[in-house]
């Protein structure tokens, strides 16, 4: 809804459509930077805490978002009530004056939002709920909802384990956006009790910095528990943040810790000290990271450092997900890493997003769409040097120029040309100790190495990134149009860039049947507000696909079902007008 309506078909209180467009905007600030693909919609849901009520059993804000239907009210107590007492929770007692009241009151409470989600999720497949506790005020049960698409939300969990192994009560934390989700929901949920919530346009939020930053203390604690041991769950955040500012002899430490039970079967102990100190003992430390090469790294269980180990990959079970590394960079640079996904990254004292590995099926995608033959056996190729690439740990700029050959030929005093053969692995690594990018063709054969790409300087760049990427994305921006042109970029930081960053292609067949609902609706014999609310939704996330005569068609729509609501209901809910995206051309429609 962009403005506040006249009239309220569900009121809770008077403030709450200012409230949820100002959790709407704070949510979008922080995910996107975690991914520019996470798109979060943010709403609530009210439900009636009085059996007998004169005002509606069910709110939703905004009030589109109904069709998810009413009849969520209809036995939800009695069913999350249900849920509580066929669990464990409610066998547990809790010794203490009032404390067993208090754990049946929030288990209870949990149950609820649990089986909230579980109805959210059902009702929108394809789509991921998150949902905070019910907060009780106006007569309702108040709950913040984040909603993600599933096939985007889910590249950015990392890990699958939710509970320890042999330890089914202790949760674990998936992924920083995991661990930033529920600490910006926890803030929404607690901020409904400012005095007319909502009024100050904000919502008394925090800044996306912020709860950034706290969904990195938050993972590292799920994180330390790998070590079984309490005093050093919290402790680990600081002591990383600590030990990376510090140096040894005015040298910055560069190592790795592995935070692990003591006696883990997957860990080779090297060296074990018979006196084990604290990780908190940073100038300890740090001297013992010094003697960190190649997978020795120094073993700890997150409160003490136990010695000197490595991980035998060959009998480590990854599905335990049991063991963490944490590697020191540089000044005041961190990373968490399990099985070279990376989890979380620190730049002086910044989180940094964490780049999701390029995949096969990625690289071939996009590749069929720019180059006029692109043959899979030449894509594996190609991904093998990447991955090779990757594995030096240091940057790297790799040019695929479907004219190589002409334009090694334009850029002779700018590169080294070669003459065309296939660029092996081995070669690969040499070739990166050279300044300047690595040029082939889409068959993975090299034509130039040491290239300084050129291009006309555009409005578009990235301050925030470095030389290699802006020049990189000069010359794409130059090039791309006579020259079917990708480049991976990789920073220092192990950081994969993708040029150009195409999104996925769709059926262009599922965007006219979504069109062909909403026409059908025009009329008032077939308009329902449920099915339209859905497809509006669907429309609204699927609106780059969309072309120029498709939009005007949809907004003609759009329209007139406007003014239908308007004539029988008195109010129409107001959606942004669709309007065609200048990148959006044929290739991002699937072959039907």
């Amino acid at each position: 809804m962009s403005e506040y309506p006249k009239t309220l078909k569900y009121f809770m209180w008077s403030y709450q459509v200012h409230f949820v467009q100002g959790l709407q905007y704070t949510a979008k600030d922080i995910f996107t930077y975690l991914g520019i693909d996470l798109i979060p919609t943010v709403f609530m849901i009210g439900l009636s805490d009085q059996e007998e009520t004169h005002h509606a059993p069910v709110c939703f804000e905004p009030e589109e978002f109904d069709y998810y239907g009413a009849d969520i009210y209809d036995n939800f107590h009695q069913l999350a009530q249900k849920s509580y007492e066929n669990s464990e929770d409610s066998q547990m007692y809790y010794s203490g004056e009032g404390q067993n009241e208090i754990m049946t009151v929030r288990h209870l409470a949990n149950h609820r939002r649990q089986h909230l989600k579980k109805m959210l999720d059902e009702r929108l497949p394809g789509n991921t709920h998150y949902v905070g506790t019910g907060q009780s005020l106006y007569g309702y049960d108040i709950y913040i909802i984040v909603r993600f698409e599933s096939s985007v939300h889910d590249k950015y969990i990392v890990l699958n384990r939710t509970t320890l192994p042999n330890d089914e009560r202790m949760y674990l934390k998936r992924s920083i956006l995991e661990c930033a989700i529920e600490k910006f929901i926890e803030d929404a949920t607690n901020s409904i009790y400012i005095p007319d919530a909502g009024s100050n346009l904000r919502g008394g939020l925090r800044s996306s910095s912020d709860y950034l930053n706290i969904a990195a203390q938050d993972l590292m604690v799920s994180l330390a528990t790998r070590g079984r041991k309490f005093m050093g769950m919290h402790g680990l955040y600081p002591n990383c943040e600590m030990i990376s500012l510090s140096t040894y002899e005015n040298e910055v430490v560069v190592g790795s810790l592995i935070i692990a039970i003591e006696n883990h079967d997957a860990i080779e102990m090297v060296r074990v000290l018979t006196d084990p100190f604290d990780l908190s003992n940073h100038r300890k430390t740090l001297k013992i990271l010094r003697l960190c090469e190649n997978d020795i790294c120094v073993v700890t269980n997150s409160e003490k450092v136990l010695g000197l180990g490595r991980i035998d990959h060959s009998t480590y079970q990854e599905e335990s997900e049991s063991i963490i590394t944490i590697n020191f960079t540089g000044f005041h640079q961190w990373e968490a890493v399990h099985s070279g996904n990376k989890l979380l990254r620190m730049v002086h004292g910044k989180l940094e997003p964490v780049t999701i590995n390029l995949g096969f099926e990625k690289l071939y995608s996009d590749g069929v769409r720019i180059f006029s033959s692109f043959k899979k056996d030449e894509c594996q190729h190609i991904f093998d040097l990447i991955t090779t690439a990757l594995a030096e740990k240091k940057g790297a700029q790799i040019i695929i120029s479907e004219n190589a050959d002409k334009e090694s030929d334009r850029l002779n005093a700018r590169c080294f040309k070669t003459k065309p053969t296939p660029l092996t692995s081995e070669e690969l690594t040499r070739l990166m100790r050279v300044d300047g990018g690595i040029m082939i063709d889409q068959h993975a054969n090299l034509h130039a190495f040491g290239v300084l790409l050129d291009g006309a300087l555009l409005k578009k760049g990235d301050t925030s990134r470095g030389s290699r990427y802006n020049s990189a994305l000069t010359y794409y921006e130059t090039q791309h149009n006579d020259n079917p042109t990708m480049i991976i970029v990789i920073s220092d930081d192990g950081m994969v860039s993708l040029l150009p960053g195409l999104r996925p292609q769709v059926k262009h067949s599922k965007i006219k049947n979504a069109i062909d609902i909403v026409q059908k609706m025009e009329t008032e014999d077939n308009y329902e507000h449920k099915s339209y609310g859905i497809i509006q939704n669907w429309l609204q996330h699927h609106k780059f696909y969309l072309t120029v005569d498709e939009c005007q068609t949809l907004n003609e729509s759009v329209e007139k079902i406007s003014a239908y609501q308007i004539r029988v209901h008195q109010m129409s809910i107001r959606y942004d007008k669709f309007e065609p995206h200048e990148e959006m051309n044929e290739s991002y429609y699937l072959p039907e």
